[in-house]
């Protein structure tokens, strides 16, 4: 299970705080979400820090915002160990 919280104290940025486990069909509602605030040309920042887990199409995911300048932030080192790995594997 995924919480995510938005954070609207900015009306030109997007910050999503993520908790839980990123899996499943959560990847896809983190991709819808992050795809409507580029869309609405926002800044879009993913804070990581309460992420315990992402599996691969969510390490595949974070990868390819991070190409279009989402920012990441946080992020446990097991997570982060994740993505380096989930990098290879794309």
């Amino acid at each position: 299970m995924l919480r995510i919280t938005h954070d609207r104290q900015d009306p030109q940025r997007c910050l999503l705080r993520l908790e839980g486990r990123l899996v499943g069909p959560w990847v896809s509602e983190l991709q819808e979400l992050c795809e409507r605030a580029i869309g609405d040309g926002l800044a879009v920042t993913l804070d990581l820090g309460e992420v315990r887990f992402v599996d691969h199409a969510a390490a595949q995911l974070l990868h390819r915002l991070a190409d279009r300048q989402v920012r990441l932030a946080g992020g446990s080192p097991f997570v982060l160990e994740q993505l380096r790995n989930g990098q290879q594997m794309v």
